[in-house]
């Protein structure tokens, strides 16, 4: 069971998560209206939801309760449940009914993996929707231990204030964003207010790559020269879009591990063309190996292959782009009718997608930055490997 942490530590994780709900509601009142936790528990009503349930709540959530009796969209979008909720009441049952759909519907084999019960009543006392507390103990976590029924951030945390701590961190990221807007987290101000400049951008991009893949350092290139700038600009017939323009003035080029970026080609790469064909070839050869296996499978088992798709080259020259990166396969271009950088075969192993369906994160600055953000959670995931 979770042990008692003491007033003095819940109050300061509800000011911490308050802190933030002024923050968003700051930012955005309507549809972030600030709600206050509710006023701690009474002994009678703790007693009261005990007789209830039928059983004595964990000591931890106990003393919670004693200082917030719940709290209204708590994480934004949740209520978490207080004593006049448990066991009684359509909060109550909206969540008994989450638990329910989660463990027989969309998580079993979530919940085998975890080794949750599924006998509803002795395993899980939910504590807020789709949150719930273990109330015996399993392979994965002792009573007390907190549980999320949403997938998509599973586990389990021994106890409330664990389970809290975790949602802050959470709750001050998606603040952040909403406050600060996006890229923030990376560049520790709100950058609509403060834009990095492109230098700032690819020398940050040079230093998170060394973090995300310190075996493969990044190094630029000279900038190109205002004369060979133009002189592309020309072969392109105007087509040069400037923040492509600003980048290879830069850094004439750059190699780099990360998919997402890969090898940025160079002025005299985009005219000569040898790195965009090369890449194209090898496009084709994986899609050809792609669809060999389908057509394999389906021989096996009788069925009609997948249609051939149009070869890559073809593909590629019933799109308005200018080459700017390539990686192993992947092609990315810029979309002379919006300047925005697309990866222009993602479609390869979806049989049917054509016209190409592409992934775009904006023009060549918005997709620098977006790598930013990539490359800052590789080298912390790598930095809390090496912690490990």
């Amino acid at each position: 069971m979770g042990e008692p942490a003491g007033d003095e530590v819940w109050r300061q994780i509800l000011d911490d998560l308050l802190e933030q709900h002024r923050r968003r509601a700051a930012a955005d009142p309507e549809r972030h209206p600030l709600i206050q936790p509710a006023a701690g528990a009474t002994e009678q009503q703790l007693r009261d939801a005990e007789n209830r349930l039928g059983f004595r709540l964990d000591p931890q959530y106990r003393e919670f309760l004693s200082i917030a009796n719940g709290w209204d969209r708590y994480d934004f979008f949740s209520d978490l449940l207080g004593t006049g909720d448990l066991g009684i009441g359509p909060r109550w049952d909206e969540a008994v009914e989450s638990l329910h759909w989660f463990v027989d519907d969309i998580g079993p084999e979530t919940a085998r993996n975890l080794a949750i019960p599924d006998d509803y009543a002795s395993s899980y006392l939910p504590i807020a929707d789709r949150l719930c507390m273990l109330l015996r103990d399993t392979a994965q976590g002792p009573a007390g231990s907190i549980f999320s029924l949403y997938v998509d951030w599973g586990g389990i945390w021994p106890d409330l204030y664990s389970y809290l701590l975790a949602e802050l961190r959470q709750i001050v990221y998606f603040t952040d964003q909403a406050v600060l807007g996006p890229h923030s987290e990376t560049w520790g101000r709100d950058i609509r207010i403060d834009p990095p400049r492109f230098t700032d951008i690819i020398n940050r991009i040079i230093d998170l790559s060394d973090a995300a893949y310190p075996s493969q350092p990044v190094r630029p290139n000279p900038g190109a020269a205002r004369a060979s700038l133009d002189e592309l600009d020309a072969d392109l017939a105007g087509a040069l879009h400037p923040e492509h323009r600003e980048l290879l003035s830069i850094t004439d080029g750059l190699c780099t591990p990360e998919p997402m970026l890969g090898h940025v080609l160079s002025v005299d790469d985009i005219r000569e063309g040898t790195h965009w064909h090369n890449a194209l070839t090898r496009a084709q050869t994986i899609e050809n190996d792609y669809f060999g296996d389908l057509a394999e499978e389906a021989a096996r088992e009788g069925e009609r292959p997948p249609p051939p798709k149009p070869l890559v080259l073809e593909r590629i020259l019933e799109l308005p782009i200018v080459p700017f990166s390539v990686y192993d396969g992947r092609v990315y271009g810029i979309d002379t009718r919006t300047g925005k950088v697309r990866e222009l075969l993602d479609d390869a192993f979806i049989p049917g997608a054509f016209p190409a369906y592409a992934i775009s994160y904006g023009t060549v600055r918005e997709h620098l930055l977006t790598i930013c953000d990539h490359l800052r959670g590789l080298g912390l995931a790598n930095h809390e490997s090496d912690s490990e």
